[in-house]
Protein backbone atom coordinates (compact mmCIF):
# COMPACT_ATOMS: atom_id res chain seq x y z
CA UNK A 1 0.00 0.00 0.00
CA UNK A 2 1.50 2.74 -1.16
CA UNK A 3 -0.95 6.20 -0.24
CA UNK A 4 -0.57 9.35 -2.73
CA UNK A 5 1.47 12.27 -0.37
CA UNK A 6 0.09 15.13 -3.10
CA UNK A 7 -1.63 17.67 -1.53
CA UNK A 8 -5.44 17.51 -1.58
CA UNK A 9 -7.25 20.45 -3.89
CA UNK A 10 -8.64 22.79 -1.07
CA UNK A 11 -12.43 22.02 -2.69
CA UNK A 12 -12.11 18.29 -2.14
CA UNK A 13 -11.56 18.62 1.78
CA UNK A 14 -15.12 18.84 2.82
CA UNK A 15 -15.85 15.74 0.17
CA UNK A 16 -13.03 13.86 2.07
CA UNK A 17 -14.46 14.44 5.65
CA UNK A 18 -17.98 13.21 4.57
CA UNK A 19 -17.04 10.23 2.68
CA UNK A 20 -17.67 6.71 3.83
CA UNK A 21 -14.13 4.89 5.14
CA UNK A 22 -13.29 2.02 3.31
CA UNK A 23 -15.19 -1.47 4.07
CA UNK A 24 -12.68 -3.49 5.98
CA UNK A 25 -10.67 -5.66 3.43
CA UNK A 26 -10.89 -9.30 3.56
CA UNK A 27 -7.25 -10.13 2.80
CA UNK A 28 -4.45 -9.21 3.38
CA UNK A 29 -3.05 -5.97 2.26
CA UNK A 30 0.32 -5.50 0.43
CA UNK A 31 2.65 -3.22 2.45
CA UNK A 32 5.64 -1.77 1.26
CA UNK A 33 9.07 -1.64 3.14
CA UNK A 34 7.81 1.87 4.71
CA UNK A 35 5.04 1.09 5.56
CA UNK A 36 6.39 -2.17 7.25
CA UNK A 37 8.99 0.15 8.86
CA UNK A 38 6.36 2.80 10.10
CA UNK A 39 4.05 -0.04 11.90
CA UNK A 40 7.02 -1.55 13.42
CA UNK A 41 8.31 2.02 15.11
CA UNK A 42 4.77 2.64 15.68
CA UNK A 43 4.31 -0.38 17.90
CA UNK A 44 7.57 -0.16 19.35
CA UNK A 45 6.12 3.98 20.41
CA UNK A 46 2.92 4.73 19.36
CA UNK A 47 3.36 8.50 19.90
CA UNK A 48 6.55 8.85 18.21
CA UNK A 49 6.75 12.02 15.99
CA UNK A 50 5.98 12.10 12.61
CA UNK A 51 9.23 13.99 11.97
CA UNK A 52 11.50 10.69 13.86
CA UNK A 53 9.37 8.57 11.66
CA UNK A 54 10.34 10.30 8.46
CA UNK A 55 14.17 10.50 9.48
CA UNK A 56 13.61 6.46 10.21
CA UNK A 57 12.08 6.09 7.01
CA UNK A 58 13.91 8.35 4.56
CA UNK A 59 10.41 10.06 3.76
CA UNK A 60 9.00 13.30 3.94
CA UNK A 61 6.86 13.89 7.31
CA UNK A 62 4.25 14.95 5.45
CA UNK A 63 4.16 11.88 3.31
CA UNK A 64 4.59 9.61 6.57
CA UNK A 65 1.83 11.26 7.96
CA UNK A 66 -0.18 10.36 4.88
CA UNK A 67 0.62 7.15 5.16
CA UNK A 68 -0.53 6.48 8.61
CA UNK A 69 -3.68 7.89 7.41
CA UNK A 70 -3.97 5.38 4.78
CA UNK A 71 -3.28 2.48 7.24
CA UNK A 72 -5.94 3.57 9.68
CA UNK A 73 -8.04 3.93 6.94
CA UNK A 74 -8.27 0.81 5.79
CA UNK A 75 -8.02 -0.50 9.27
CA UNK A 76 -4.94 -2.24 9.25
CA UNK A 77 -3.37 0.06 11.80
CA UNK A 78 -4.88 1.83 15.14
CA UNK A 79 -3.36 3.79 18.14
CA UNK A 80 -5.03 3.78 20.99
CA UNK A 81 -4.45 3.23 25.02
CA UNK A 82 -4.14 -0.01 26.14
CA UNK A 83 -4.39 -0.81 29.83
CA UNK A 84 -3.09 -3.62 32.39
CA UNK A 85 -6.03 -5.33 33.94
CA UNK A 86 -4.23 -5.95 37.08
CA UNK A 87 -2.73 -2.25 37.43
CA UNK A 88 -6.66 -1.35 37.05
CA UNK A 89 -7.68 -3.42 39.90
CA UNK A 90 -9.32 -6.67 38.36
CA UNK A 91 -7.34 -9.27 40.76
CA UNK A 92 -8.71 -12.53 39.43
CA UNK A 93 -8.15 -13.56 35.96
CA UNK A 94 -10.39 -16.92 34.72
CA UNK A 95 -10.43 -18.71 31.82
CA UNK A 96 -13.54 -20.47 31.37
CA UNK A 97 -13.89 -23.74 29.65
CA UNK A 98 -17.61 -24.31 28.10
CA UNK A 99 -19.52 -27.14 26.83
CA UNK A 100 -22.66 -26.94 25.04
CA UNK A 101 -25.75 -29.27 24.45
CA UNK A 102 -29.08 -29.05 22.90
CA UNK A 103 -28.60 -25.57 21.85
CA UNK A 104 -26.86 -23.50 19.18
CA UNK A 105 -23.35 -23.10 20.69
CA UNK A 106 -22.62 -19.36 18.55
CA UNK A 107 -26.07 -18.64 20.83
CA UNK A 108 -24.72 -19.37 23.96
CA UNK A 109 -21.17 -17.82 23.26
CA UNK A 110 -22.91 -14.63 21.99
CA UNK A 111 -24.83 -15.05 25.66
CA UNK A 112 -21.87 -15.25 27.31
CA UNK A 113 -20.27 -12.02 25.51
CA UNK A 114 -22.97 -9.65 27.07
CA UNK A 115 -21.68 -10.73 30.69
CA UNK A 116 -20.11 -8.08 32.78
CA UNK A 117 -16.02 -8.40 33.27
CA UNK A 118 -15.90 -11.17 30.06
CA UNK A 119 -13.58 -9.46 28.12
CA UNK A 120 -13.03 -12.69 25.44
CA UNK A 121 -15.37 -14.92 23.97
CA UNK A 122 -14.09 -17.48 21.37
CA UNK A 123 -15.48 -20.75 19.78
CA UNK A 124 -12.77 -23.50 19.53
CA UNK A 125 -12.66 -27.04 18.12
CA UNK A 126 -11.01 -29.20 20.76
CA UNK A 127 -12.15 -30.73 24.22
CA UNK A 128 -14.65 -27.43 24.62
CA UNK A 129 -17.10 -25.71 22.53
CA UNK A 130 -16.49 -22.05 23.70
CA UNK A 131 -13.61 -20.40 25.82
CA UNK A 132 -14.19 -17.41 28.00
CA UNK A 133 -11.88 -14.69 29.47
CA UNK A 134 -12.74 -12.91 32.43
CA UNK A 135 -11.18 -10.20 34.61
CA UNK A 136 -12.80 -9.30 37.66
CA UNK A 137 -12.14 -7.58 40.94
CA UNK A 138 -12.75 -9.44 44.16
CA UNK A 139 -13.97 -12.81 45.49
CA UNK A 140 -16.96 -11.51 45.18
CA UNK A 141 -17.97 -10.59 41.67
CA UNK A 142 -15.89 -14.02 40.71
CA UNK A 143 -18.90 -16.09 42.41
CA UNK A 144 -21.46 -13.81 41.43
CA UNK A 145 -20.32 -14.77 37.15
CA UNK A 146 -19.64 -18.47 38.17
CA UNK A 147 -23.03 -18.84 40.45
CA UNK A 148 -25.33 -16.34 38.86
CA UNK A 149 -24.82 -15.72 35.42
CA UNK A 150 -23.21 -18.34 33.56
CA UNK A 151 -25.04 -21.09 35.38
CA UNK A 152 -28.59 -19.47 34.11
CA UNK A 153 -27.57 -19.15 30.14
CA UNK A 154 -29.62 -22.25 28.66
CA UNK A 155 -27.65 -24.73 26.84
CA UNK A 156 -24.60 -24.65 28.94
CA UNK A 157 -24.05 -28.55 30.10
CA UNK A 158 -20.35 -27.73 31.62
CA UNK A 159 -18.08 -25.58 32.68
CA UNK A 160 -14.28 -26.33 33.67
CA UNK A 161 -12.81 -22.87 35.24
CA UNK A 162 -9.16 -22.28 35.51
CA UNK A 163 -7.71 -19.44 37.69
CA UNK A 164 -4.32 -17.60 35.99
CA UNK A 165 -2.13 -17.44 38.79
CA UNK A 166 0.63 -15.71 36.58
CA UNK A 167 0.82 -14.21 33.07
CA UNK A 168 4.39 -14.61 31.59
CA UNK A 169 4.06 -12.52 28.61
CA UNK A 170 1.58 -11.06 26.69
CA UNK A 171 1.50 -9.21 23.43
CA UNK A 172 -0.41 -6.40 23.04
CA UNK A 173 0.42 -5.10 19.09
CA UNK A 174 -2.16 -7.80 17.50
CA UNK A 175 -5.86 -6.26 17.32
CA UNK A 176 -9.10 -6.06 14.89
CA UNK A 177 -8.61 -1.84 14.28
CA UNK A 178 -10.62 0.47 14.74
CA UNK A 179 -11.17 -0.95 18.43
CA UNK A 180 -14.86 -0.82 19.07
CA UNK A 181 -16.05 1.91 22.09
CA UNK A 182 -16.06 0.22 25.20
CA UNK A 183 -16.98 1.08 29.01
CA UNK A 184 -13.73 1.18 30.73
CA UNK A 185 -14.19 0.58 34.74
CA UNK A 186 -10.70 0.80 37.17
CA UNK A 187 -12.09 -0.76 40.61
CA UNK A 188 -8.99 -0.33 42.41
CA UNK A 189 -6.32 1.44 40.55
CA UNK A 190 -2.64 1.14 41.88
CA UNK A 191 -2.63 5.33 41.49
CA UNK A 192 -5.67 7.46 42.26
CA UNK A 193 -7.85 9.23 39.35
CA UNK A 194 -9.49 12.17 39.13
CA UNK A 195 -11.76 13.55 36.62
CA UNK A 196 -9.11 15.05 34.31
CA UNK A 197 -7.32 11.72 34.36
CA UNK A 198 -10.17 10.19 33.07
CA UNK A 199 -10.25 12.88 30.38
CA UNK A 200 -6.88 12.57 29.07
CA UNK A 201 -7.58 8.82 29.06
CA UNK A 202 -10.50 9.50 27.03
CA UNK A 203 -8.71 11.54 24.76
CA UNK A 204 -6.26 8.52 24.06
CA UNK A 205 -8.45 5.81 23.88
CA UNK A 206 -9.86 8.21 21.02
CA UNK A 207 -6.40 8.76 19.16
CA UNK A 208 -3.23 7.94 20.64
CA UNK A 209 -1.82 10.10 18.16
CA UNK A 210 -2.97 12.97 19.68
CA UNK A 211 0.12 15.65 21.05
CA UNK A 212 -0.18 16.36 24.90
CA UNK A 213 -1.13 20.61 23.65
CA UNK A 214 -3.83 18.74 21.36
CA UNK A 215 -5.11 17.39 24.73
CA UNK A 216 -4.28 19.91 26.86
CA UNK A 217 -6.36 22.70 24.40
CA UNK A 218 -9.32 20.73 24.54
CA UNK A 219 -9.25 20.52 27.97
CA UNK A 220 -8.49 23.52 29.43
CA UNK A 221 -5.41 22.83 30.59
CA UNK A 222 -1.20 23.32 30.16
CA UNK A 223 0.60 21.00 27.66
CA UNK A 224 2.76 20.37 31.08
CA UNK A 225 -0.07 19.51 32.45
CA UNK A 226 -0.71 16.81 30.79
CA UNK A 227 2.58 15.08 30.06
CA UNK A 228 2.67 14.78 33.99
CA UNK A 229 -0.06 12.85 34.57
CA UNK A 230 0.74 10.57 31.33
CA UNK A 231 3.90 10.41 32.66
CA UNK A 232 2.39 9.09 36.41
CA UNK A 233 0.16 6.64 34.69
CA UNK A 234 2.71 4.88 32.59
CA UNK A 235 4.98 5.00 35.47
CA UNK A 236 2.86 3.25 37.33
CA UNK A 237 1.90 0.30 34.82
CA UNK A 238 -1.42 1.08 33.96
CA UNK A 239 -1.31 2.58 30.77
CA UNK A 240 0.81 1.65 27.87
CA UNK A 241 0.36 3.82 24.46
CA UNK A 242 0.72 1.54 21.47
CA UNK A 243 -0.07 0.78 17.67
CA UNK A 244 -2.24 -2.80 17.16
CA UNK A 245 -2.58 -4.31 13.79
CA UNK A 246 -5.03 -6.13 11.99
CA UNK A 247 -3.29 -9.75 12.48
CA UNK A 248 -5.54 -11.02 9.19
CA UNK A 249 -4.82 -8.14 6.97
CA UNK A 250 -1.05 -8.01 7.51
CA UNK A 251 -0.71 -11.59 6.43
CA UNK A 252 0.60 -11.96 9.87
CA UNK A 253 -2.00 -14.13 11.33
CA UNK A 254 -4.52 -17.27 9.57
CA UNK A 255 -4.63 -19.26 12.56
CA UNK A 256 -4.72 -19.50 16.33
CA UNK A 257 -4.99 -22.04 19.17
CA UNK A 258 -5.33 -22.49 22.50
CA UNK A 259 -1.97 -25.04 23.70
CA UNK A 260 -2.98 -26.57 27.44
CA UNK A 261 0.50 -27.86 28.56
CA UNK A 262 1.31 -30.54 30.98
CA UNK A 263 5.01 -30.98 32.50
CA UNK A 264 6.73 -34.29 33.74
CA UNK A 265 8.42 -33.09 36.62
CA UNK A 266 10.30 -30.37 34.26
CA UNK A 267 11.96 -27.12 35.77
CA UNK A 268 9.12 -25.01 34.82
CA UNK A 269 11.13 -21.31 34.32
CA UNK A 270 12.98 -23.08 31.78
CA UNK A 271 10.25 -24.52 29.62
CA UNK A 272 8.36 -21.38 30.61
CA UNK A 273 11.07 -19.29 29.20
CA UNK A 274 11.68 -21.64 25.95
CA UNK A 275 7.49 -21.06 25.47
CA UNK A 276 7.89 -17.16 25.81
CA UNK A 277 10.67 -16.75 23.27
CA UNK A 278 8.73 -18.33 20.16
CA UNK A 279 7.36 -15.20 18.35
CA UNK A 280 4.12 -17.45 17.40
CA UNK A 281 3.31 -17.61 21.45
CA UNK A 282 1.26 -14.28 22.03
CA UNK A 283 0.48 -15.09 25.48
CA UNK A 284 1.46 -17.46 27.77
CA UNK A 285 -0.09 -18.39 31.71
CA UNK A 286 0.55 -20.33 34.46
CA UNK A 287 -2.62 -21.64 34.93
CA UNK A 288 -4.64 -24.36 38.04
CA UNK A 289 -6.48 -27.01 37.18
CA UNK A 290 -5.42 -29.83 34.41
CA UNK A 291 -2.66 -28.47 32.87
CA UNK A 292 0.36 -26.08 34.25
CA UNK A 293 0.65 -24.12 31.58
CA UNK A 294 -1.39 -22.23 28.78
CA UNK A 295 0.24 -20.78 25.49
CA UNK A 296 -2.31 -18.89 23.06
CA UNK A 297 -0.57 -19.36 19.93
CA UNK A 298 -0.74 -17.88 17.06
CA UNK A 299 1.09 -18.66 12.67
CA UNK A 300 0.33 -17.42 9.50
CA UNK A 301 -1.75 -20.61 8.25
CA UNK A 302 -3.20 -23.77 9.41
CA UNK A 303 -0.56 -26.05 8.70
CA UNK A 304 1.71 -23.93 10.18
CA UNK A 305 0.17 -23.51 13.48
CA UNK A 306 0.02 -27.37 13.23
CA UNK A 307 3.88 -27.30 12.64
CA UNK A 308 4.52 -25.56 15.40
CA UNK A 309 2.73 -26.98 17.65
CA UNK A 310 3.90 -30.51 17.07
CA UNK A 311 7.89 -29.82 15.45
CA UNK A 312 8.17 -27.24 18.48
CA UNK A 313 6.49 -26.82 21.27
CA UNK A 314 6.22 -30.48 21.65
CA UNK A 315 9.94 -30.70 20.87
CA UNK A 316 11.04 -28.68 24.42
CA UNK A 317 12.38 -31.13 26.84
CA UNK A 318 9.85 -31.38 29.91
CA UNK A 319 6.50 -30.86 28.37
CA UNK A 320 4.40 -34.09 28.50
CA UNK A 321 1.12 -33.13 26.32
CA UNK A 322 0.44 -29.94 24.43
CA UNK A 323 -3.70 -30.25 24.12
CA UNK A 324 -4.28 -27.91 21.81
CA UNK A 325 -7.59 -26.09 21.06
CA UNK A 326 -8.42 -24.54 17.77
CA UNK A 327 -9.96 -20.87 17.56
CA UNK A 328 -12.87 -21.46 14.86
CA UNK A 329 -14.64 -17.86 15.72
CA UNK A 330 -14.28 -14.70 17.74
CA UNK A 331 -17.10 -13.26 19.13
CA UNK A 332 -15.60 -10.85 21.83
CA UNK A 333 -12.57 -9.72 22.32
CA UNK A 334 -11.53 -6.67 24.08
CA UNK A 335 -8.60 -5.41 23.33
CA UNK A 336 -8.17 -2.58 25.71
CA UNK A 337 -6.90 -4.65 28.38
CA UNK A 338 -3.89 -7.04 29.12
CA UNK A 339 -0.62 -7.22 30.80
CA UNK A 340 1.77 -4.74 30.39
CA UNK A 341 4.59 -6.42 30.99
Amino acid sequence: MTPRSKTSRPGRQKERATRAPPRRATRPVELDRADQQIIDSLIADGRISNRALAGRVGLTEATVAARIRSLQEHRVLGISAVFDWEAAGYAWDLRLAVTVEGRPVLEVAEQLATLRYVNWVMLVFGPADIVVHAQLPDRRAVVDLLTAQVSAIHGIREVRTDLNLETLKYEVNLARVPLAESALEFPAPVVDLDDLDHSIVAALVADGRQSNREIARQLGVSDGTVRLRLRRLGDSGMLRICAQIDPYLTGRVGAWAYVAIDLSGADMPRVAAELAAMPEVLILSVTTGDHDLVAFTVAPSRAALVDVVLDEIRAIRGIRTADTAEVTRTVKLEYRWARLL
